[in-house]
């Protein structure tokens, strides 16, 4: 059976499949949940007949005990996870940014024609470069007026919720990998809240919490938490990338964004959604980028060197 990925563009879902592009209406349902149900019946039955069984040979309370430790183990994690998060979109929120066509002012409210997301990294002290996919660059390339250079607006989102624009030229964009990098213009001032991206991290193991930042329909800073559930895999929007798989979901106009661990590390870039099963995202490689920036001559400390 193909396998169906969601392109997470312009705030409308379209699958990707062998069989050709198609647009398909999502529907998650409930019957991953009834399996979860079910899958936690089935285990609570099996615990309760080996307990049974081990009483019978004298050793009752071992898989209660363990059980029970095991149990508490997994709150005390989740709950030291979750306590880090609002320091952790505090440390890494500067770095996101909206990435769009227009702006269109109604009295006090400034409304972003978003498309995706992305953030800052810099290749030397204060040369911002921003981090994208390229299917959130593609359709919102303009030629600037000035320098007659192929440009994209790109948003800044203000503590006061006050949207502040810019204009970044397009240096590289690599469908295969679904990755894109551009550079802000030299006239573009860059709000001092703005903080590069420094610290780059590699997933190599399933179960890793993470968190996606980006800015999905209109929203600053949107956060999903989730933890690693597959490495070392591919997708159909980015064939030729290293990914893995969070069980957070990706919103719509959230790729392009970053998968950042909790020490606020760099751990990919928002991809994709698999429409075929429920909060299954895909997120690119940082071994991925770093190839990518690297076959187009940009070095980024921490990144690239590794």
């Amino acid at each position: 059976m193909d396998k169906e990925v969601m392109l997470v563009i312009q705030n409308r879902p379209i699958s990707f499949s062998n069989a050709g592009l198609q647009k398909k209406a999502v529907n998650f349902g409930n019957d991953s949940q009834k399996k979860q149900e079910q899958g936690g019946t089935t285990r609570r039955q099996f615990i309760k007949d080996t307990a049974a069984w081990l009483a019978i040979a004298g050793l009752g309370g071992m898989v209660f005990l363990q059980d029970k430790k095991i149990e508490t183990l997994e709150k005390g994690q989740k709950a030291n996870s979750l306590a880090r998060i609002p320091e952790l979109v505090k440390e890494v929120g500067p770095s996101t940014v909206a990435i769009g066509t227009r702006w269109n002012t109604s009295g006090d409210i400034t409304k972003i024609d978003g498309k995706g997301s992305g953030f800052i990294i810099e290749d030397a002290p204060k040369n911002l470069l921003i981090i994208s996919n390229d299917h959130g660059i593609r359709y919102n390339v303009l030629e600037d007026e000035k320098t007659g250079k192929k440009c994209v607006k790109i948003y800044f989102y203000n503590q006061d919720k006050s949207v502040i624009p810019a204009t970044a030229e397009l240096i590289a964009s690599d469908p295969g990998v679904d990755l894109a990098v551009l550079k802000f213009l030299p006239d573009q001032k860059i709000p001092d809240f703005v903080k590069p991206i420094k610290k780059f991290g590699y997933v190599d193991k399933r179960g890793i919490p993470a968190i996606t930042i980006g800015c999905p329909r209109d929203l600053e800073d949107m956060v999903n938490f989730g933890v690693v559930s597959n490495i070392g895999v591919h997708n159909l929007i980015a064939p030729a990338a290293e990914c893995f798989t969070i069980d957070a979901p990706i919103n719509q106009g959230n790729s392009g964004g970053g998968t950042f661990g909790l020490n606020g590390e760099l751990l990919g870039v928002n991809n994709a959604v698999s429409t075929d099963a429920h909060d299954v995202g895909y997120s690119i490689s940082t071994k991925t980028l770093s190839e990518f920036l690297k076959n187009n001559d940009i070095h980024v400390p921490g990144l690239t060197d590794q």
